[in-house]
């Protein structure tokens, strides 16, 4: 599960300056109120195929994305890297977490400060916002989906440099829960690799 969205806007500057809207407080509030999240969920991709698996986070650094008997696909930052293993081929590679734009919110303390919005709207309850993280520009842009009252995470919408479309919802959100660290660790594999 890729979390990233390239959002097209040259001139950068044409996109407006969000990064003063008073929402965005609401929103960091929002994610720094979570130390831990658990959280079903559901991605389309470019191919209109569906997956669905399950979501976590533990702050600060680790994730688990597990697609369960939809796909072989399990994704884990441990803190530091970054891995997708495929539990079929008993193979992984890992990315320093860092580079990645998941990294922004999985911090201790979520801040708009190191990226630029790019939009932010309301409509009919719903909160929408663009941003980039400045140092990961390659990878693109995420949108985040909130409902407004209350202020809830509800999808991530990613478009990756090759045009590549991805849609995640969620659902049965479950926040500060106690999780437990083995959730975070990579399985040991047969082969391993760097990207």
């Amino acid at each position: 599960m890729r979390i990233f969205l390239f959002f097209l806007c040259f001139p950068l500057a044409l996109c407006g300056d969000f990064n003063n809207d008073p929402r965005l407080k609401k929103i960091e509030n929002y994610f720094n109120g979570i130390q831990t999240l658990k959280a079903s969920f559901s991605q389309i991709n470019n191919h209109s195929s569906v997956l669905k698996g399950d979501f976590y986070i533990k702050k600060p650094g680790k994730m688990r994305a597990d697609y369960g008997d939809t796909s072989p696909l399990l994704m884990i930052s441990d803190g530091f890297w970054m891995t997708n293993y495929d539990k079929d081929l008993k193979q992984a590679s890992h990315i320093p977490l860092s580079s990645s734009p998941a990294e922004m919110m999985l911090q201790e303390t979520f801040s708009f400060e190191s990226a630029d919005v790019q939009n932010i709207e309301s409509s009919q309850g719903i909160l929408k916002v663009t941003f980039t993280k400045r140092d990961t520009m390659e990878a693109g842009t995420i949108t985040f989906v909130f409902t407004e009252t209350p202020l809830e995470l509800r999808k991530w919408v990613a478009i990756d440099p090759q045009g590549n479309v991805i849609d995640v919802s969620l659902s049965s959100l479950e926040k500060n829960i106690s999780l437990k660290d083995d959730l975070f660790v990579a399985p040991r594999n047969e082969s391993f690799s760097s990207n």
